[in-house]
């Protein structure tokens, strides 16, 4: 009886223990499992801070206000009107026009005003025909010595003329050249000497 008893019970506590055991196994599981989706939720979290905090901060940009500056007028530039030089009038004085020198029929018609060292000049009068003429042709040192300078008789027109060489040696300045005749009639003009 006995032994039928302790077969009977055998099963039962078998399948107990098998219980015990299942309940043991899924508590465990279950401990198991909770404790990673705990780790998981921290993590995350954590994940999510970092992330976060990696992110570059976008600032956004300050709009500033920029004060335009006033419109500066310029003033149109002044033409400067260019400045008119009034050129003093040049009065030129005419020349006066020497007349020959007439004295009592004795006109000298030609005569070196101006005259150069070495330079061949000519006297022209104008008298009366078939008159002796006399010439005197004064320097600085004196009259001339020329022997071109000797008297003359006029021609059938009364013109005489005497034609001779300034001296090399000549003196610069102003003279007397004089004509005259035997009535006494006389006439004088004056010349130049320039010295180069």
């Amino acid at each position: 009886m006995k032994e039928k008893e302790t077969k009977k019970k055998r099963p039962i506590l078998t399948a107990i223990l098998i219980i015990l055991a299942f309940i043991i196994i899924v508590g465990l599981f279950g401990e198991s499992a909770e404790e990673p989706s705990d780790v998981t939720t921290e993590d995350t979290f954590e994940s999510e801070e970092i992330v976060a905090s990696d992110e570059p901060q976008i600032s956004e940009p300050k709009i500033e206000e920029t004060t335009r500056d006033p419109e500066i007028t310029r003033t149109p530039e002044t033409t400067r009107t260019p400045e008119t030089t009034v050129e003093p009038e040049i009065t030129t004085v005419p020349e006066e026009i020497t007349s020959p020198p007439v004295e009592k029929g004795i006109t000298i018609i030609s005569w070196p005003e101006t005259a150069y060292r070495n330079e061949a000049v000519t006297v022209k009068i104008q008298g009366q025909a078939n008159t002796q003429y006399y010439i005197e042709v004064n320097y600085k040192s004196g009259p001339s010595t020329s022997e071109d300078l000797y008297p003359k008789t006029s021609n059938a027109d009364g013109e005489v003329s005497w034609t001779w060489k300034v001296g090399g040696r000549s003196g610069a300045g102003t003279f007397d050249i004089i004509v005259w005749d035997d009535a006494g009639n006389k006439v004088s003009v004056e010349w130049t000497i320039i010295v180069n």
